[in-house]
């Protein structure tokens, strides 16, 4: 099989190792999400010795770090799974983000978190499923599994679950499918470089 090489792209005055980091500049850019691209690195724990690191953006709003794969989880090398669970084991999360920014409707299809357990000392399971999400009430973008709602302000936007007029509990709306997710997608997708 041949492996597409990645292109150096120029975005906003920065250099990117590849198209694809580009369009996720884009997609945070058109939600409004402050970004840092590659903007520190480190030793971590390779499992068999210790390496240098750097994850592709770090999102200061969210105190995430953030890594870009061009596909699954599931196809990443045991050597960048390892880097990335050495990230997480110091600084406690980092969330990966398979493909172009798009919205994700199978399950099958997913973006992971790796977060630290302190009271095990060691790195949980990758969390799947991590969607972008906005609050359809407050606007809020936020990242939770499945990208449902309520998002990160659900006890100020959604403190009780939601009735129809004959009293039966609505389903919860799918922050990830809003109007301004898909048109971040859309403009990341459509780019000209």
């Amino acid at each position: 099989m041949n492996e597409i090489k990645p292109k150096r792209t120029l975005y906003k005055n920065v250099f990117f190792r590849s198209r694809l980091e580009a369009k996720w500049a884009i997609f945070f850019d058109e939600l409004g999400i402050k970004w840092q691209y590659e903007p520190d690195y480190d030793v971590v724990d390779f499992g068999i010795g210790r390496v240098y690191y750097k994850p592709d953006f770090y999102l200061p709003d969210y105190d995430l770090w953030v890594e870009i794969k061009p596909q699954s989880i599931r196809s990443i090398s045991d050597g960048d799974i390892r880097k990335i669970v050495g990230w997480a084991n110091d600084y406690l999360e980092i969330l990966v983000l398979s493909g172009v920014p798009r919205i994700l409707n199978d399950n099958s299809e997913a973006h992971y978190l790796f977060t630290y357990n302190p009271k095990k000392k060691k790195v949980n399971p990758p969390q799947a499923h991590m969607r972008w999400c906005e609050c359809p009430k407050c606007g809020r973008i936020d990242y939770r599994p499945y990208g449902g709602i309520p998002c990160a302000c659900d006890k100020t936007c959604y403190p009780e679950p939601q009735l129809d007029l004959l009293g039966d509990e609505l389903p919860e709306p799918e922050g990830h499918k809003s109007s301004n997710l898909k048109k971040a997608c859309s403009k990341a997708a459509n780019y000209e470089f």
